[in-house]
Formats: C-alpha cells, structure tokens, sequence
C-alpha cells in the first residue's frame, strides 16, 4: 500500500499557477484557453482544476518518491514545483485523456527533474548502461532501506539517427554564422533576457 500521498497545493502555488496560465495559456485575442490544445476558454464560468503538467502525473510522483525513499514532506516539497502544474477546464482532467500514458517515458521526466532539484536525490542515481552501451536503466538507491530501485529504461538513438542529428547541427551552424562586424550591431535591446518571464520552469 503506498505511503506517499498527493502533495498538497498552496495558496501562494495556486497563485503562481495562475499567473503562469494567465501570460503562457493565451490565445492570439487574450482569452485563456486549456493547455491541452483543444482550445476551449477559460472563462469565469469554466470549472477548473489545477492539474499536473502531461508527465508529471501523481501516480508517477508518487511512485518515484516511494523507490527513492522519501518522507512525505520531501515528497511535498519536491513535487509542487508551480512549473509542473497548469489550469485545465475540470471535465479535461478528470478525464485523464490528456496525461502522459506511457509509463517508461513518464518516469524518465520526472527521475530527471528529482534529479535536478534535489542533490541528495543525484548523488543516490545511477545510469546503469547494457554491455554495448546502446541502452540501459536508470536506478535510484531508496534512502530508507539502501535498496537500489530501477526507475526506468532508456535506448540511445542509433547511429543512423546520431549523423543525422550531427549534420543538421552543422548546417544550422553554418546557416546562422555571423560575422564579427556583424554581432557587433547587435544591440542590447535586442537580446533575450529570460528573466523576464514569469513563467516557472520544471
């Protein structure tokens, strides 16, 4: 029976979750739409959830934190990042059609954002490749037993697929070399600064 439980939303999440979806689940007029592409408005009338992000699914949380070992307020603390959350019309999310139904997948995203967030959680991951090297698991060591959990698998893209990813890297190079005279008309005002987004990042 699993022991982790859904982490519960603060108000001051709630807020930053609607101030994300108020600048970055906009159409082309203003009006705030379902981040699930289906277009429908978000009005004052919509009945809303605040729901997880396609791969951020509880149950998957969930699962990650019971083989990593975590406490529930580890869990809680890890896993109400606003980033992964968003504003969906209720009758889209409680239909779970829109979630992320592929497990390995699933759990790659969200082993790789514990991984990020937390340095204990890094230390105790570990990349497990198969003899040729083309694939592989990736495990982590469960903090209240020493267990080591697999989390996940992975494939490496093959060889094929490397040279042409290679090519198209160097020919996108190629494509937006400038010059030295060049980047020197490149104004301040013209670069990006991604601090200025409200958004929040998983």
């Amino acid at each position: 029976m699993s022991y982790i439980h859904r982490a519960p939303i603060s108000d001051d999440t709630k807020e930053m979750v609607w101030d994300n979806a108020e600048h970055n689940q906009v159409d082309e007029n203003g009006q705030m739409v379902s981040p699930n592409g289906t277009g429908e408005a978000i009005t004052e009338d919509t009945k809303v959830d605040i729901g997880h992000k396609p791969g951020f699914e509880n149950k998957h949380e969930v699962e990650f934190s019971e083989k990593a070992g975590l406490t529930q307020e580890q869990h809680n603390e890890l896993f109400t990042n606003p980033g992964t959350l968003q504003i969906e019309p209720r009758g889209e999310n409680r239909s779970h059609q829109f979630e992320n139904h592929d497990h390995n997948d699933a759990m790659q995203n969200v082993s790789a954002y514990a991984y990020s967030q937390d340095s204990n959680i890094a230390a105790n991951t570990y990349i497990n490749p198969s003899d040729n090297g083309k694939a592989g698991t990736i495990s982590v060591v469960n903090a209240q037993t020493g267990e080591e959990n697999t989390i996940c698998s992975y494939e490496l893209p093959s060889s094929d697929t490397q040279a042409d990813l290679s090519t198209n890297a160097t020919d996108d190079t190629a494509s937006n070399t400038q010059t030295d005279d060049a980047a020197e008309t490149i104004s301040d005002e013209d670069s990006y600064d991604a601090s200025d987004d409200d958004a929040y990042t998983a």
